[in-house]
């Protein structure tokens, strides 16, 4: 079979079908034999029955998937599993709030009033699409709507009414724009086109995660895709606090919008920032969410000459979680002393595991190692989930080299 003809067929058929880039490279992969799961090559015929298929069915895929589903096409190939997962697994809400901003008293030509009068009386309206909460992690995808297109100002020379700038770096323009690929394009353009100038744009978002109870809850992923110059969709993960226990099937949370403006500058020397942040641009959206899945904890531990360690790992619908936890006192110093890559002395350092079910061997789709509250040593895990969570076993990892021998392993039991 020749890879560049299904290239070109994938390109050509797919191209009208809604078929994002993610998706085509995981049918690449599929039909090339390069999925973990089957190394071997499949037929021309069927190859081209797969494309087929793609070709006829891929506009009414996009069409069923939620919010979860499309960004698993937009996000890194470490979310795109967990985030399918959660499309077909999470619970339809569709729960729809509207808020307004307030009116603005903002005349003038200074570009922040231009700013605050596009945002002046501006309607939001946020949609609470879908959630999975299994009382230690929720996840949440949502909509929002507003009634206008954000505000874009362009402008030769340095902007009117602005002298603070919150950010001072030397050099011409020379950084990248965080947003929707067109606006991206539009910014880079026009600062490589004016020596000097500004833009001001006006933003919306769903910040800082979800509020439960007055706490502010840790953001673990996140992401956002714009579905038109009007709607901004997105998802975000976050963890309950420790010990949560829900009163009843839901809880009640808020998720904070955010409104307000950036002013991006440069003079031919510096490059500048700032913002445009009214007090009243930020606004809490209460919400009901589902309390649903299964959860199965499994622990285990192992001690050696050099330390002991303790590992908790969660088994969701979504993915396996957890951390280990070392009683390792010198590689907790070495981590807060900023000594954990270059001392000799610390080659021996854990730095993460990977998952042994039924004999295959997966790698985290997500890791981190530090030093947690209590002052100890510890590597967090995330894992796609395996075809089988009977016989699960921890293997470390140094450097990112996988351990030799079995002595350290972690055998995890119910």
């Amino acid at each position: 079979m020749d890879d560049n003809k299904l290239r070109a067929a994938l390109k050509t058929g797919l191209s009208a079908a809604e078929f994002p880039d993610a998706r085509r490279r995981a049918v690449m992969q599929a039909v090339a034999g390069e999925s973990p799961a089957a190394r071997r090559k499949l037929p021309a015929a069927l190859v081209f029955a797969v494309v087929l298929t793609l070709i006829l069915g891929g506009t009414a895929l996009a069409a069923t998937l939620g919010i979860f589903g499309r960004l698993a096409d937009e996000e890194s190939p470490s979310s795109f599993a967990r985030l399918g997962r959660l499309d077909r697994t999470a619970a339809s809400v569709g729960t729809t709030q509207t808020v307004y901003m307030p009116e603005f008293d903002a005349e003038g030509s200074a570009v922040p009033d231009a700013i605050l009068a596009s945002m002046s009386g501006r309607r939001f309206d946020l949609t609470l699409d879908q959630a999975y909460c299994d009382g230690r992690r929720l996840y949440y995808s949502y909509t929002l709507k507003t009634d206008r297109p954000l505000a874009w100002i362009e402008g030769e020379g340095m902007p009117a009414g602005v002298s603070d700038w919150l950010i001072v770096n030397p050099g011409t323009y020379a950084g990248s724009y965080e947003g929707e690929d067109a606006r991206r394009t539009r910014f880079e353009a026009f600062f490589s086109a004016h020596p000097v100038g500004y833009i001001a744009e006006e933003r919306m978002a769903i910040g800082d995660g979800a509020n439960l109870d007055g706490e502010q809850l840790m953001i673990w992923g996140s992401g956002e895709i714009w579905l038109d110059e009007t709607t901004l969709a997105g998802y975000q993960e976050v963890t309950l606090p420790d010990g949560f226990t829900p009163d009843g099937d839901e809880i009640e949370i808020a998720l904070t919008l955010s409104a307000g403006g950036l002013v991006s500058a440069q003079d031919g020397t510096n490059t500048y920032w700032t913002s445009v942040s009214p007090e009243t641009g930020r606004i809490d959206v209460p919400f009901t969410v589902p309390i649903g899945g299964t959860r199965d904890t499994r622990t285990g531990c192992v001690a050696t000459d050099a330390y002991t360690a303790e590992a908790t790992l969660c088994i969701s619908d979504i993915d396996i979680s957890g951390e280990v936890v070392f009683d390792a006192p010198g590689w907790a110093e070495a981590w807060l002393a900023g000594e954990y890559l270059d001392s000799p002395a610390l080659g021996e350092l854990i730095d993460g595991y990977v998952l042994i079910a039924g004999g295959t061997q997966y790698r985290a789709v997500d890791w981190s190692f530090g030093v947690n509250s209590d002052g100890r040593y510890c590597v967090g895990l995330r894992f796609d989930l395996p075809e089988s969570t009977d016989n699960l076993i921890l293997r470390p990892m140094r450097r990112r080299s996988i351990a030799a021998g079995t002595g350290e392993d972690i055998v995890l039991t119910p």
